[in-house]
């Protein structure tokens, strides 16, 4: 709606300037007003502001539109993309976001980006990272939602070629992932963890015998373990919620996430020395800090590395790499790949299987090695 109002110019001369609101923003929800003035008639003005509305109509009209970043755009989507799936996993995006892309593309003018300019981003990045497409993936979400949300007129996407992924990179991978102990190497480590920190070698204990995520452990009640039937439930995890800056219990991974574990004898013996010796906490936690609460899975990866930095000698491997270690000794003792799977709580048997197919071929290094020491020619 426009309001049309007369005024006289500096000669004293009877002009018409018109005020309107032609609607909202696209990207920020803000009502769009602009204003115009110095025609000499009423007329004038009117084809003026049918002009100007045509062109708005048509998303021609010159908005602050340009000025947006791709982080700005980034963070509207964000903000809804968050509400869609589990904190866990938008979180993970998070990281990858900032970690990979902010300083890249977070400050370039969305609009200015072009294929070309995107082609050969995408050129770079897969020659540095085997897995890029997956890590790609948040750029993609945010180059669809500002095209469809109107925000950019193209998808520079929509005219680029993702290059297959360096095949050195993926055989650096693989001789890089040994992120898991054999028998001896755990047995060895476990003795060390056991004189340096009680609560720290039951956590690493339980990942190891169990072969439960860190943040499955971490979200333990007592009351999720019978010592009775030598069980431990698992029904939810941890994740880190950025707004509150606190630890949140959540729903498992997956569906089949949510499993009881059997537990051997001396493991249910650490966690219930464990369980005498420590303070009492509101939460019933089995693993709690200082104050009661549920512990981070960063200060729990911390205690580990100042501990690797205390046995020079002992191979360093992530938390996670004892579910790998724990599901690597289970196809070593002889069990079929299905039980592996449901223990684990993998949901495709294809990720059980990729472990076993990396087992294997690790074994076949050693025992070459065997081989030629036994030979010694």
């Amino acid at each position: 709606m426009a309001t049309f109002i007369t005024y006289k110019n500096k000669k004293g001369e009877k002009r018409y300037r018109f005020k309107v609101y032609l609607g909202t923003d696209l990207v920020t929800g803000k009502r769009i007003e602009t204003s115009r003035q110095g025609f000499k008639t009423k007329k004038e003005a009117q084809i003026a502001l049918n002009r100007l509305q045509i062109e708005f109509k048509e998303n021609k009209y010159k908005t602050n539109r340009h000025k947006f970043t791709f982080n700005d755009v980034y963070k509207r989507w964000y903000a809804t993309y968050k509400n869609t799936v589990k904190e866990t996993t938008a979180h993970v995006l998070a990281y990858r976001y900032d970690k990979y892309f902010k300083d890249d593309l977070g400050g370039l003018l969305i609009e200015k980006i072009t294929s070309d300019y995107i082609q050969k981003y995408i050129n770079s990045f897969s020659e540095k990272i085997f897995s890029y497409k997956k890590l790609f993936e948040v750029v993609i979400y945010v180059f669809n939602y500002a095209y469809h949300q109107g925000i950019i007129e193209n998808n520079p996407l929509s005219r680029v070629v993702y290059p297959k992924p360096c095949q050195e990179l993926k055989h650096k991978k693989v001789a890089n992932k040994s992120n898991f102990y054999n028998k001896n190497e755990l047995i060895y480590m476990l003795n060390a963890l056991k004189n340096y920190n009680k609560q720290l070698y039951t956590i690493i204990r339980l990942l190891s015998f169990t072969g439960m995520r860190i943040n499955e452990a971490l979200a333990l009640k007592w009351s999720d373990i019978s010592f009775v039937n030598k069980e431990i439930k698992v029904d939810k995890t941890l994740a880190y919620d950025k707004l509150s800056n606190k630890m949140v219990v959540n729903t498992p991974k997956t569906k089949t996430s949510k499993r009881v574990i059997d537990v051997d004898d001396n493991t249910m013996l650490d966690l219930e020395k464990l369980k005498m010796k420590q303070p009492t906490n509101n939460l019933n936690l089995v693993f709690a800090n200082n104050k009661g609460d549920y512990i981070r899975y960063t200060s729990v990866a911390l205690k580990l590395k100042q501990f690797y930095k205390a046995h020079g000698e002992i191979k360093q491997i992530t938390l996670h790499g004892f579910r790998h270690t724990h599901a690597s000794l289970l196809f070593e003792a002889g069990l079929p790949m299905k039980d592996v799977q449901v223990r684990l709580g993998h949901s495709n048997i294809q990720t059980t299987m990729n472990i076993y197919t990396h087992v294997t071929q690790q074994h076949q290094k050693t025992a070459v090695d065997k081989f030629s020491n036994f030979m010694n020619f």
